[in-house]
């Protein structure tokens, strides 16, 4: 189990008995032994199950295992494998990409009207796609 697996179960099973209480009120439910607290706070076992207090998600037995589950993956895995955040320089290195297939002349003979062929346009609509491409990126990145 990874531990972004670990911590949404961990989280859905909280969020459950959280809400336990307003379920049972909602749909009308009654069920001897719950407080009218619910399952909120600390777990507090007894060994009449009907009397347990508290969260079972936070019991010291659950904690034990995120800890075990964080640290293993942390072992095995040091690196993670989100994307840096964009830099300027990599947006310089798209644009001198990009304007290496489409030199200025051939900007400036689209510029003039004359008539250009199939791979002058191909390379021209590329230029200015990525172009748009990065600078939007950059500019959504930043935000």
């Amino acid at each position: 189990m990874s531990k972004s697996t670990g911590d949404t179960t961990q989280a859905a099973f909280k969020a459950f008995f959280n809400d336990w209480y307003a379920i049972i009120h909602l749909v009308g439910l009654s069920i001897h032994g719950i407080l009218s607290s619910g399952f909120r706070g600390l777990w507090k076992p007894n060994p009449d199950p009907e009397l347990c207090e508290g969260n079972p998600c936070e019991s010291p037995d659950v904690r034990d295992t995120m800890t075990i589950i964080t640290n293993y993956t942390r072992s095995t895995n040091p690196t993670r494998s989100h994307s840096h955040a964009i830099r300027i320089s990599d947006i310089e290195k798209m644009f001198s990409l990009t304007a290496s297939s489409c030199p200025p002349p051939l900007i400036q003979k689209a510029n003039s009207n004359q008539v250009l062929e199939w791979e002058e346009l191909k390379a021209i609509i590329t230029h200015l796609m990525w172009s748009a491409f990065a600078s939007l990126a950059f500019a959504l990145w930043t935000q």
